[in-house]
């Protein structure tokens, strides 16, 4: 499975772009709306050539208006079910890794990396919706995992904190 980003600074050439990536080839669109400050998201997935075409179109349609992008031929099997919201609990007494990025490409590229360097799990994605077009992601594992995770990150990345050790009183919905 491919995963295609777009990241456009107006809302009414997201609308335009995601037009123009959807005429040209046969993609399943996964997320498609306006985010604080003002910016507008289109990801979607399929098949490589396919989503490679849209891409392409896409970009193209965006012009200046692109903030980012992102295009992933052989995404990581468990990003989907994270970008889709699914959640998968912490374990007791696991460490964590806490990355958080500027814009959701530097996210999903960051996480599909690790991801595919590391035996950590993907706990949670949060992408952009109330906290400024921002975007964040939560794994887990063997300490040593989750140490090779961050040092996997990227200089788009803003922040990373690492936990040892999480405390047993703490769940996803805290994070």
């Amino acid at each position: 499975m491919a995963l295609a980003l777009l990241e456009i600074t107006s809302i009414s050439r997201g609308i335009v772009t995601l037009d123009a990536l959807t005429k040209r080839a046969r993609v399943s669109i996964l997320i498609s709306e306006a985010v604080t400050p003002g910016k507008f998201l289109l990801l979607f997935a399929g098949d490589v050539a396919s989503v490679e075409e849209s891409f392409l179109a896409g970009k193209a349609a965006a012009g200046e208006s692109l903030i980012d992008t992102l295009f992933l031929p052989q995404a990581h099997e468990a990003l989907l079910p994270l970008i889709r919201g699914e959640r998968r609990d912490i374990v007791a007494d696991s460490a964590l890794s806490i990355q958080e990025f500027a814009s959701v490409a530097a996210a999903l590229r960051a996480l599909d990396k690790a991801l595919k360097a590391t035996h950590c799990r993907g706990h949670k994605l949060h992408i952009a919706r109330g906290i400024g077009g921002k975007a964040y992601f939560v794994l887990g594992g063997e300490l040593h995992d989750v140490q090779a995770a961050d040092a996997e990150g990227t200089a788009d990345r803003l922040s990373s904190e690492i936990i040892a050790r999480l405390s047993p009183d703490i769940s996803l919905e805290h994070v």
